[in-house]
């Protein structure tokens, strides 16, 4: 997520985990290096800080921690890798 609200914390970038609130320790420097990280995720295969990239029934992008094979009961199966 990327902090918004006025004041001196403005347009840094945090974590927000599904139903928990913001945490903005250990984040990137900026939008460019999380992009990258997670450019190289979907194209070289792994994470992005322990979340990994699977798809939904409906090939919906979802991330969560490795080996995850559901999401509210409906399967989820690993992204592809690289170019296709």
């Amino acid at each position: 997520m990327i902090d918004q609200r006025p004041g001196p914390g403005t347009g840094r970038l945090g974590w927000a985990g599904h139903g928990d609130g913001g945490d903005f320790t250990d984040s990137w420097p900026d939008l460019t290096d999380l992009l990258d990280a997670v450019a190289h995720a979907l194209h070289e295969g792994g994470g992005v800080r322990g979340l990994h990239p699977f798809l939904t029934e409906r090939d919906e992008l979802w991330w969560d921690d490795e080996g995850c094979q559901e999401l509210s009961g409906r399967p989820l199966r690993p992204a592809p890798i690289g170019l296709r």
